[in-house]
């Protein structure tokens, strides 16, 4: 109810604020959400043409919650505005306050707490026309505590231009204010050089070192610019000497020790004060190389942890390593289970049948095709998690399965598997006549093959999310791009790994038996699962788009199977009758692309939720679709509610909801607890379940979410139970 009535205050606030230009430029513009107060306003009541206006962006934080300074450290995202601006003006950059250091377990975060205030420059043209001119600007912001909630607001104000400026008094303290909690520029001579493995940052500043040696300055810590530069849960050993001070700071992933390039930050320093412990500031810009002097004979009197007052010394660089080793070894077991998930099953019996093929070949060969194999999972999962990650530092809301969120990747996909199931059946071949097929088999190396095997079963492995994978994938949406890579590279290794080990393993390769004519059989008894994949990526289609589509895409089918049959009628021949009949293939093929790409053309008929099946109706269960608002009124109320965050393209949902949320025992748990069931279903793209997910550190379905009577939120196995579901319910 509280979040409701500031929902409305914020509506009315922004009606009045557009009926009343001049009212806004006096008071500035401001927005609630549930967590931070945020208000943009200016320094002048006027401005004139050809100067500079401060505007300020002033978050006021709730206790115990925390936003993010230009760079965030091992995850987080910063503040950003864009503006809405007349032609000819120009904005500067954002003057951050000083940052401070925010541990979250292992890693370390650089942001700020209470009501920090980021100052924004813009310039007027010469020529600006005289009068109230709009201002608009959409300012974005993660905000974090236990979890990290992504938050927005717009503002719309008046700034009048006029032939003389006037300083608007009223906000004369804010920007004092602000202005004091700004780093200050430095003069001091700052130095970065390679040593024993480590970064060292020398400042030549002699008054610094005197405060070091008297007791004044009790610690610093440098904070980079440079997002990849240092370590940022790694401690800094600060020393001081004659001619200043130095920090030992710990490389980070982007750091060349041997080409270490210029680099501006943040050196903040601790001071004793009578009123208690103070932080400083300085802007300094580090140029590369050593400089002459002494700068580390002697360490402070005493250190200041992360824990206390002022800048801390981190404990440990092994913790963040351990942190980091531990995600992704958690994304190489979740690439292993993807393995036994049911979405990549069908792959698997194409893969089996290439290693029965290489089971009796020379040790080389079958080492090579796994390499290979292995070779086509990982540089898969990098191309897909580059667009991915691409896509989201551009601000999308998308998540892992986010390609199946579009109806016509969704149609080629099934377009791919129902022509390998043709293929396997014998309907055309690939690299061989139909009948040179067995030979073909038992002869060839089939590098090309494996390679494409490894694509294929990464392209069938997105619509699921395995245990432990769910935790990986939403560390590497936090993370630099080089590490959040490195998290996909771990689960394409362990996607691959079996296949690995069994190629490198001849012992047990040769169990299985030589090849011969019942491979042919096994091929064509392969086909099936392939079409099994083709209809369910069909039924997919259907719950996101609607019949007029999925008819469409089955006309394709249609098209597409004459085409491959045209095609492998004339393979081998020559002359007239092989020139039509490849022609015909094309021309069919052709027309099948032609209705894919209709798919996208034709309005949804259907609504795309993922409907309950009329049994749990007869139990007595409250159905809901999701939505922030009816939850939030569910919550308020004391009701419980289990929420199935799910995707029609999602077999591993599918299957949980057969075997463990349609079960009677379930549903009668669901019931007798006065239990509300939320279907969150993100078969399209959904802004609002994406930011759910988000803030629980999840990048795909399935995901479950169990909300008491309290309120209190539990998270259930990304693969159910039965009984884990029953006594999350219980409360057993």
């Amino acid at each position: 109810m509280h979040y409701m009535i500031l929902r409305i205050a914020f509506v009315l606030s922004f009606v009045l604020a557009a009926l009343a230009p001049g009212l806004a430029a006096a008071a500035g513009a401001s927005a609630q959400t549930e967590r931070i107060k945020a208000e943009l306003f200016t320094e002048h009541k006027a401005v004139a043409p050809g100067e500079t206006v401060w505007f300020a962006l002033e978050l006021d934080i709730i206790d115990g919650w925390h936003t993010y300074w230009r760079n965030p450290g091992d995850s987080g995202e910063p503040v950003r505005i864009a503006w809405r601006l007349p032609e000819g003006w120009s904005v500067g950059d954002i003057l951050w306050p000083t940052p401070e250091r925010i541990d979250v377990g292992p890693l370390s975060n650089y942001g700020h707490h209470g009501a920090p205030v980021f100052l924004v420059p813009i310039t007027l043209p010469e020529d600006a026309p005289l009068g109230d001119v709009p201002v608009e600007a959409d300012a974005t912001w993660l905000v974090c505590a236990d979890i990290c909630v992504p938050e927005d607001a717009s503002f719309a104000m008046s700034l009048p231009v006029a032939a003389t400026s006037a300083v608007d008094e009223a906000r004369a303290a804010a920007f004092q204010a602000a202005r004091a909690a700004l780093p200050e520029p430095a003069a001091w001579e700052a130095r970065l050089h390679g040593e024993a493995g480590a970064i060292v940052l020398t400042v030549s500043a002699p008054t610094i070192a005197a405060g070091v040696q008297s007791g004044d300055i009790t610690g610093a810590e440098f904070f980079a610019y440079d997002e990849g530069l240092v370590e940022h849960a790694a401690p800094q050993a600060f020393r001081a000497g004659a001619d200043g001070i130095s920090l030992m700071l710990q490389p980070g992933f982007t750091a060349d020790l041997d080409a270490l390039a210029a680099s501006d930050g943040v050196l903040v320093l601790a001071r004793k004060k009578d009123g208690g412990p103070v932080r400083q500031g300085f802007i300094v810009s580090a140029s590369p190389g050593a400089v002459a002097g002494d700068f580390a004979a002697f360490a402070p009197a005493g250190s200041v942890d992360h824990a206390g007052d002022g800048v801390p010394a981190a404990p440990g660089a092994e913790t963040g390593v351990v942190a980091v080793l531990g995600f992704l070894a958690a994304a190489f077991v979740g690439g292993l289970i993807l393995n036994l998930m049911p979405c990549v099953f069908p792959v698997l019996f194409v893969k089996a049948l290439g290693f029965a093929n290489k089971a009796h070949a020379a040790p080389g060969a079958v080492r090579r095709h796994g390499l290979v194999f292995t070779a086509g999972v990982v540089l898969s999962f990098l191309l897909l998690a580059s667009v991915f990650l691409t896509l989201r530092a551009g601000g999308a809301e998308i998540g892992w399965g986010f390609q199946l969120q579009s109806p016509l990747v969704v149609t080629a996909l099934a377009y791919l598997f129902f022509l390998i199931g043709l293929n396997l059946v014998g309907v055309f071949e690939i690299g061989g006549g139909a009948a040179g097929a067995g030979q073909s088999l038992t002869e060839k190396g089939g590098d090309a093959g494996a390679f494409f095997t490894g694509v294929l079963a990464v392209i069938a492995a997105t619509p699921c999310t395995a245990p432990f994978m769910a935790a990986a994938l939403g560390f590497a949406l936090t993370q630099p791009a080089a590490l959040a890579l490195g998290v996909f590279v771990a689960l394409g290794l362990g996607l691959a790994a079996p296949f690995l080990a069994l190629s490198f393993a001849p012992g047990l390769l040769k169990l299985l038996p030589k090849p011969g004519p019942w491979m042919v059989r096994l091929r064509q008894g392969f086909a099936f699962p392939m079409f099994a994949v083709s209809v369910w990526l069909v039924w997919v289609l259907s719950r996101q788009a609607g019949p007029d589509p999925t008819a469409l895409a089955l006309a394709g089918l249609v098209a597409l199977a004459f085409a491959a049959w045209a095609f492998g009628a004339v393979q081998g021949t020559n002359g007239i009758s092989a020139l039509v009949g490849r022609g015909a293939a094309l021309l069919s093929a052709g027309l099948a692309a032609l209705l894919a790409g209709q798919v996208m053309g034709v309005p949804p008929a259907v609504a795309t939720a993922v409907v309950q099946p009329p049994k749990v109706e007869t139990y007595g269960v409250v159905q809901a679709d999701f939505s922030p608002e009816k939850l939030a009124d569910l919550k308020a109320s004391g009701t419980p509610v289990f929420i199935d965050f799910t995707a029609a393209w999602c077999v591993t949902c599918q299957v949980n909801k057969l075997t463990v949320l349609h079960k009677p025992a379930v549903l009668e748990a669901f019931a007798d607890n006065n239990v509300v069931f939320m279907t969150a279903d993100w078969t399209n793209r959904d802004p609002e379940i994406t930011a759910i997910l988000s803030e629980y550190g999840r990048a795909g379905v399935p995901f479950y979410l169990f909300y008491r009577a309290d309120g209190a939120a539990e998270i259930l196995p990304t693969v159910l139970t039965q009984s884990a579901v029953i006594a999350a319910v219980k409360g057993v």
